[in-house]
């Protein structure tokens, strides 16, 4: 499964985070690779910065800030309807139009508190394991229809 971290909306939904804490970015990224699934690749998709769209590619998540005139939910919206299997899809969000346009393109959603309970189980019964990347393909596959190799 391949996750589309709605992020700003999931810190907003976190006990231990909020969305004025100034590295709130650094913290809700270090969550992600702690809690981290062996067949969970995200892609933690933040609002509107200065500049060009920004990815960060590692090899159980993919970090994204979108340039300043595109929101998180266009953001993941677009390229979610792009994905060759929508129904692997699954976007954390608890914005409603988000959720609609996912679901009509196929993909499924979770809302913020499910997806935060979930992480904190997995967290505390998961084994020594590394981490696997079963989505890399598809991962790959993404990253060159929408020429970003060097991420």
């Amino acid at each position: 499964m391949q996750y589309w971290l709605d992020a700003y909306n999931i810190i907003g939904s976190m006990p231990t985070l909020a969305l004025s804490d100034p590295d709130k970015e650094k913290q809700f990224v270090s969550y992600i690779i702690k809690t981290s699934e062996s067949r969970q690749y995200c892609w933690i998709v933040f609002d509107g910065q200065d500049g060009d769209v920004s990815h960060e590619r590692h090899r159980t998540h993919t970090t994204v800030f979108t340039p300043e005139y595109q929101s998180a939910d266009a953001y993941i919206i677009e390229k979610t309807a792009q994905c060759r299997h929508p129904d692997a899809q699954i976007v954390v969000t608890d914005d409603r139009a988000l959720a609609r346009a996912v679901r009509r393109n196929g993909g499924h959603v979770q809302p913020c508190t499910e997806f935060l309970a979930n992480r904190t189980r997995q967290s505390h019964s998961r084994s020594d394991e590394k981490p696997g990347a079963p989505w890399e393909s598809e991962v790959d596959w993404l990253c060159d229809r929408w020429d970003e190799r060097s991420l």
